[in-house]
């Protein structure tokens, strides 16, 4: 997450661009298996079932890339004093962007939110709490280190002028 003072505007930038290249590399090999059957010198010689069971593989590989892309999306989130205003725009590859638009009023919090991953490890998210109740993420990937996701909220909470989540 990179944290950028534009002088009257504050941005927050998250691309999970290492999420991306592994999702794509997964897509790759799923087209590159379900391209072999078709292609390969023996494909003659490749029986029905083993051609139905590469097009699975294959499929369940383009689909794992596929989701792993869509679950990730890049962040870009403006606070602008000038206007009172704050615009957050998520964006997959392929996809639209979704733009959330608020006023600095509706903040009512900015939450640093801990978690645990898989393997029982602390992890950190930061997200908005509006006061209509929705919870606005700012990034999509939970972070391990708790001092780094803390000092950008506080960032952000002396820039908007509000309270950490108790």
């Amino acid at each position: 997450m990179r944290v950028t003072d534009r002088g009257t505007m504050l941005v927050i930038q998250d691309t999970p661009g290492c999420l991306w290249i592994f999702g794509t590399w997964f897509m790759a090999g799923g087209v590159i298996a379900l391209a072999m059957p078709f292609v390969a010198v023996n494909r003659a010689d490749v029986t029905l079932w083993t051609k139905i069971l590469v097009f699975g593989i294959g499929t369940a590989a383009v689909a794992a890339g596929w989701y792993t892309i869509r679950k990730n999306p890049t962040t870009h989130t403006e606070l602008d004093a000038t206007s009172g205003r704050v615009r957050v725009r998520s964006r997959v590859p392929f996809s639209g962007t979704r733009v959330d638009d608020f006023a600095f009023g509706d903040i009512c919090v900015v939450q640093v939110l801990p978690s645990r991953d898989s393997d029982g490890d602390e992890q950190f998210s930061l997200r908005l709490l509006l006061r209509d109740g929705r919870a606005i993420a700012l990034h999509t990937l939970p972070s391990g280190s708790r001092g780094a996701v803390e000092r950008v909220a506080e960032r952000i909470r002396e820039y908007l002028g509000v309270r950490a989540h108790t």
